[in-house]
């Protein structure tokens, strides 16, 4: 598709159990053309940098002010998706070397852990309004 670019999504914790997995997958996906990544963190944006990628700094880095936004410039991000926290009338008063990205639709994650709490008797969190949330495993 013209315009498209497909990018390579990184795991929300990186952990030394898993590195060597996500460099594989890395190096795959430069096989295959793909020179973008996209990363929750700083731990995954360093690894993308250092195997070559270009990086856009998800939301799981909680940008949240413009020294945040000129700082992950400086390490080479090419663009941010500011925090879930932030109104439209914030975002545009930010002041940004990087375009910025926001998520205006989906699902916005509660809690994001190391390990699943899902088990077969346990598939939601109850907040204390008594709203349900779904408790989802990475790639579900």
């Amino acid at each position: 598709m013209q315009g498209t670019v497909i990018g390579a999504v990184l795991p929300q914790k990186l952990t030394a159990q898993n590195t060597d997995e996500v460099k594989a997958q890395l190096y795959m996906a430069k096989d295959m053309g793909v020179n973008l990544a996209l990363a929750p963190g700083l731990d995954t944006a360093a690894l993308a940098i250092n195997e070559g990628f270009d990086v856009m700094a998800d939301w799981g880095m909680n940008v949240k002010n413009s020294a945040a936004l000129a700082w992950l410039a400086n390490l080479g991000i090419k663009s941010a998706a500011v925090s879930f926290e932030l109104e439209f009338e914030q975002i545009e008063k930010l002041s940004s070397p990087i375009p910025l990205e926001m998520t205006v639709y989906g699902r916005l994650p509660l809690a994001v852990t190391a390990k699943s709490l899902k088990t077969e008797q346990t598939t939601g969190i109850w907040d204390r309004k008594r709203g349900l949330h779904p408790l989802i495993q990475e790639g579900e």
